[in-house]
């Protein structure tokens, strides 16, 4: 099935997306007047990245008095259905069967509930799946078929949810890979690309050809200072089958933590796991620690205690607490993310001095 969506049907995706959890809770258009009893800079949602249509989603929810939890998940939906994002939902990344398998965790911190699901096949909103998990059992985790299954018991549609790009993607990846089989090789499937494509297009292409780890934080604290997250991905691109990273487990791609503040991470999700950096975050923001102080020091045990300070990965943290503040921090230097709040919205470099 040939899936491609056009940028008015994203956009109508999208605000069905956001009405559609509106809906789901109910919640009435308050315009409240935020500078009674709320820190500066709350309501405030995040978004790993440069990701401004899930901020912005996210954003319409907080504005009119919407809830955190409601809000996380109107922006994980948008992103799940962009079109010109490859990593995560509709045209994610395969893994090296060429199948596109998502992950995704949510959590309230009001109540402190959280569902996941991981190797999902098929179901374009897994940040949906997740909050059903969470919603409708006394699970947190539900993974593989199991996962889609589920999904399609909640009434999900399971559908192809490849695009031309993610397509086009694995034919390159199997004919890099190939030397004693009957796909292309890479020198040839490279040959004819120079030869065809003009030099910005060679350059990116060569680049998605890189093993990417691709993967949406959306955090928020809303005008009653509740807080809650969701990650959702479809993890690194040409992985074993069944791989779950960090995205789906509660503590490591995701953690709120009630009256303190939620952080999620994006990158390598093995060194993510091996340290519960999410918890990690939040723990030491109920320390006193800022969000990127918080952040700092979750990086700081992974690149000692993981690879002896020499770190060959790159992972990212963000974080919020609930006093309106933000912050990231990262292995690599390379890391944005996007604030949305009353001040508007702003993509902020993250920081990278350990």
């Amino acid at each position: 099935m040939n899936r491609s969506v056009s940028r008015r049907g994203f956009l109508e995706k999208a605000a069905g997306a956001t009405a559609g959890v509106a809906a789901l809770k109910g919640f009435p258009n308050l315009n409240l007047n935020y500078g009674v009893g709320l820190p500066e800079g709350l309501p405030l949602v995040l978004v790993s990245g440069s990701k401004t249509w899930a901020s912005d989603a996210a954003w319409g929810v907080l504005k009119d008095g919407g809830e955190a939890l409601d809000a996380v998940h109107a922006g994980a939906m948008a992103a799940e259905v962009y079109p010109r994002d490859s990593s995560v939902g509709v045209g994610g990344s395969p893994n090296e069967d060429g199948v596109i398998q998502l992950d995704c965790s949510i959590m309230d911190g009001k109540s402190m509930q959280c569902g996941a699901v991981g190797c999902i096949e098929g179901i374009e909103h897994p940040s949906t799946a997740a909050r059903q998990v969470m919603e409708w059992t006394d699970h947190c985790m539900i993974v593989g078929p199991y996962a889609t299954e589920f999904a399609r018991k909640m009434g999900h549609t399971v559908t192809d949810i490849s695009s031309e790009g993610s397509r086009d993607w694995y034919r390159r990846w199997i004919g890099r890979h190939s030397d004693s089989d009957d796909w292309f090789n890479a020198a040839e499937s490279a040959a004819k690309m120079k030869r065809e494509l003009p030099p910005s297009e060679l350059g990116r292409r060569q680049r998605e050809l890189e093993r990417n780890h691709g993967t949406i934080n959306v955090l928020a604290v809303d005008v009653r200072r509740d807080v809650a997250g969701c990650t959702t991905t479809s993890g690194l691109s040409g992985k074993i089958p069944g791989r779950c990273g960090d995205s789906p487990i509660i503590g490591a791609g995701l953690y709120v933590l009630r009256d303190v503040g939620a952080a999620g991470f994006t990158g390598r999700g093995e060194e993510v796991i091996r340290v519960c950096g999410s918890f990690t975050v939040c723990e030491q923001m109920r320390r006193g620690l800022s969000p990127t102080e918080a952040s700092r020091e979750a990086i700081r045990r992974m690149v000692d205690e993981t690879n002896e300070g020499n770190a060959n990965f790159s992972d990212n943290a963000v974080a919020i607490n609930v006093k309106g503040e933000h912050g990231s921090f990262t292995v690599s230097g390379r890391s944005r993310y996007t604030i949305h709040n009353t001040d508007g919205r702003q993509t902020i470099q993250g920081e990278a001095r350990l």
